[in-house]
C-alpha cells in the first residue's frame, strides 16, 4: 500500500461485549482490490486509525447453506483465531443475508467452521468443540516480586494460559499478564493470559491480556471459553451454564453434551469509509 494511490476502502467498526474490531468485506466493491498480502499491513493501520482490537476480513464460500470465511488479524498484524471476532462475522454476515429468526451462518475460520446463531443484538458460537488442556497443563510462574502462581495452558482455538485469583479487580493485568504472554514457558508462541475470580458457583469474572493486543481488552471469546473450561475441571462451575462477567459486560457459556456454546451482545459502532 505504500507508495500507492490512496483507496477509499469500505469499513465498519463493530463492539462484540466491549471487543471491538474493524470489519472489511472484501465482497464490496471498495474493497476487491485489497489483495490478501496487504491484509497484515491494513490490519496495523486500521487498528490504530479506529482504537480497535483487531481486523476482520471477510469473503464467500462456495456453500448451499449461508456461510461465510472470517479471517482475523491483530493489531501487529498475526493472524490468529478469534471467538469474539467469530461472532460478529455471524452476525454481519446473518444481517446482510437476512437470515430467518433460528437460523445460523456457518464461519470458516483458521480454527475450523463454526456456527454462529443470532437474535437481535446479540450472537452465539454453537457446538464449538470443547477447550483441552496443553501440555504441561499446568505451569507455576514467578509472578511478581517473590510471587508464584499457578497458570493452566488451555487450548481453545489459540493458547491461553488461565490463572485463578482472589480478585479480577486487584490483578496486576498489563504488568503480569505482560510478563507471562512472554515467559519462556509458552516460547515460541506466547500466549493469552486470562485473570479468572469465582464470584459463585457458576460465575466467574475474566480479565484478558492478549497476545497480538498487547495490552488487556474488555473481552475476549477464547479467554471466556478457556476460563470456563478451566474452572469447570477444576470443579468450580458445578452446572453446565456459566455466566461470566468481562470488563465490557456479561457473556454466557453452555458446556454441554461434549460442546461449547458461547453468547454475548453486538454492536455496529461505525459504518463508512476511509482512505487507505
Amino acid at each position: 500500500m505504500t507508495g500507492s494511490k490512496p483507496r477509499r476502502l469500505s469499513v465498519r467498526k463493530y463492539s462484540a461485549t466491549g471487543n471491538t474490531f474493524v470489519l472489511l468485506d472484501l465482497r464490496d466493491a471498495a474493497n476487491r482490490a485489497l489483495k490478501a498480502a496487504s491484509l497484515p499491513a491494513a490490519a496495523r493501520r486500521l487498528s490504530g486509525e479506529f482504537a480497535t482490537d483487531g481486523l476482520i476480513a471477510i469473503s464467500g464460500v462456495k456453500s448451499s447453506k449461508p456461510a461465510v470465511r472470517m479471517t482475523f488479524f491483530n493489531p501487529d498484524g498475526s493472524r490468529a483465531f478469534c471467538g469474539n471476532g467469530t461472532r460478529t462475522s455471524g452476525f454481519y454476515e446473518w444481517g446482510r443475508r437476512r437470515v430467518p429468526p433460528g437460523g445460523a451462518i456457518m464461519v470458516l475460520t483458521d480454527a475450523g467452521a463454526i456456527p454462529v446463531g443470532v437474535k437481535k443484538s446479540a450472537a452465539a458460537l454453537l457446538n464449538i468443540e470443547p477447550p483441552r488442556f496443553m501440555e504441561p497443563a499446568a505451569v507455576e510462574i514467578e509472578a511478581g516480586g517473590s510471587l508464584s502462581a499457578i497458570f493452566h495452558r488451555v487450548w481453545s482455538g489459540c493458547p491461553h494460559a488461565v490463572c485463578l485469583v482472589p480478585s479480577v479487580r486487584d490483578a496486576a493485568v498489563e504488568s503480569i499478564g505482560r510478563s507471562v504472554r512472554y515467559h519462556r514457558a509458552f516460547a515460541p508462541e506466547g500466549t493469552n493470559v486470562d485473570f479468572v475470580e469465582v464470584l459463585a458457583p457458576g460465575r466467574l469474572a475474566v480479565r484478558t491480556y492478549e497476545r497480538g493486543v498487547e495490552r488487556e481488552t474488555k473481552s475476549c471469546g477464547s479467554g471466556v471459553l478457556a476460563s470456563v473450561f478451566a474452572a469447570k475441571s477444576l470443579g468450580k462451575i458445578p452446572g453446565p451454564i456459566a455466566d461470566v462477567q468481562t470488563q465490557g459486560g456479561r457473556m454466557k457459556v453452555v458446556a454441554d453434551g461434549g460442546h461449547y456454546g458461547l453468547e454475548g451482545g453486538i454492536d455496529l459502532v461505525f459504518e463508512g469509509g476511509v482512505f487507505i
